[in-house]
This record gives structure tokens, C-alpha cells and sequence, in this order.
């Protein structure tokens, strides 16, 4: 009965932490899969500025490869081992005019809620370059020239044998969010002409404090009111 009441107790304590809770992914295909590439020999080459081809994004400017991990990705590197796909920022700037490529997408949005990005990156050294970098904005997408963060991401080159060369990192951010539609958006900006940052596995969802049931109660509160439920309980076994 004691070890019960303990128990009990411990769990109203533990219910008035602040904690973070997360949703679904507020993207569309953040990991790439879709169109799903049937052939692992084969990539979606040189996917040109205007396209949608890639599922629920848009190609803003260049071109983009969505390559499979088995031949063209760091698939032997990658953070999530159930990723079949990811995008390569650069597709071939021979057919872009020298400009390298981007993706976006808009997602709704809540006004003042807060937000998490995250994303894996790694890179292409198909063709060498001293690094690779990606600038990533997020902004109100009914008015994009309202930035909420930009920050340019970048990766150096590691030679090593072998390719690939570099690994997957992540990267995670928190923002608010200061319309109902916001905007994000990946520039290649450092690279070669067909070798950018890969990406995979982007997401955002947003990210929330779970008040306990006692209001506005912090340590001292929660100290106290375990402390209260505790006297309580001994004065109900003095009783019996």
C-alpha cells in the first residue's frame, strides 16, 4: 500500500515537469520517398527550376537530383537506415547556367507557436570541392521577404578513400512561427557543378510546453504540493 501511494505520488510530481511534446511532421515527403526511384541504378537527373516532380516540394532555381542511396547517395552514412532516397542540391549546372539548385515548400502554421527544424545533411564529392554549404530561410510564405531565420549550413570536404566522403549531420533549429503559412527554403550555395549538399529526412513539427495540473506552479510549487499530499498521507495512516 505505501510503495503504491509512493508511486502515485510521484507520478502527479513528475505530470507538473514542463515537458516538450512534438506532432507529425508538418512537411510533405520530408525523407524523399516519393516518387519512389524503381530502379537503384537510376536517379531523377537534372530535375529543372518550375518542377514538382518531387513530392510536395518545388524546385526554386537550378536543378536537383533525387537520387536512390544505394548508388548516388551516402548511403553507407546515412542517419536513418530506412531512407531509400534524398535529394542532391545540385543537379548539373551545365544545363543551369552556373546556378546552383533549391527546394522549397510551404506548410500552415500557427502564429506565435513554436516550431522545430531538423534535417540531415551530408554532401556530393562526385566532384571535389573545398566544401559544400546550403542556405536554409524559413519565412512567412504569404510574405517571404519577412525572414523568421536564414542561416547557411555548410560542410567541408574529407578526403578519404572511397566514396562517400563527409557523413550525415543534423541540424535543428526552433522558430516561431508569425503567420498561418510559412516558407522553407534550401539554396545550394557551395559546391561543384554536379555535386551539392544532400539532404534527407526534413522535418518540422512544432513543439509545445505540457502544463502539469497544478497552475503555474514550478519546483517550489511542485515541492510544496508533493510535500502537502505527503502529510496527508501520513496523517491518514496516524488516523488508522
Amino acid at each position: 500500500m505505501v510503495g503504491k501511494t509512493l508511486k502515485a505520488l510521484a507520478l502527479i510530481v513528475g505530470l507538473g515537469v514542463t515537458q516538450n511534446a512534438s506532432a507529425d511532421n508538418l512537411l510533405v515527403n520530408g525523407g524523399f520517398e516519393t516518387p519512389l526511384q524503381t530502379n537503384q541504378n537510376l536517379a531523377a537527373f537534372n530535375v529543372p527550376a518550375g518542377s514538382s516532380l518531387i513530392t510536395g516540394w518545388n524546385v526554386v532555381q537550378g536543378n536537383v537530383d533525387l537520387t536512390n542511396t544505394c548508388c548516388y547517395g551516402p548511403g553507407p552514412n546515412t542517419l536513418d537506415p530506412s531512407s531509400a532516397q534524398d535529394v542532391d542540391l545540385i543537379g548539373d549546372t551545365n544545363g543551369s547556367n552556373g546556378v546552383f539548385g533549391g527546394l522549397s515548400q510551404s506548410f500552415a502554421t500557427t502564429p506565435g507557436q513554436l516550431y522545430r527544424l531538423t534535417f540531415d545533411y551530408s554532401h556530393n564529392n562526385g566532384t571535389f570541392s573545398p566544401d559544400y554549404a546550403v542556405q536554409v530561410t524559413v519565412a512567412d510564405a504569404n510574405a517571404p521577404a519577412n525572414t523568421i531565420f536564414s542561416v547557411e549550413q555548410s560542410q567541408p570536404f574529407f578526403p578519404q578513400v572511397g566514396f562517400p566522403s563527409g557523413g550525415w549531420q543534423t541540424f535543428s533549429q526552433n522558430f516561431t512561427a508569425i503567420s498561418d503559412s510559412t516558407l522553407l527554403t534550401f539554396i545550394d550555395t557551395r559546391g561543384a557543378f554536379n555535386a551539392g549538399i544532400y539532404l534527407d529526412d526534413v522535418s518540422v513539427e512544432a513543439v509545445s510546453s505540457v502544463p502539469g495540473p497544478i497552475a503555474g506552479a514550478g519546483l517550489p510549487g511542485l515541492i510544496f504540493a508533493s510535500g502537502g499530499l505527503l502529510g496527508w498521507w501520513r496523517r491518514r495512516q496516524k488516523s488508522a
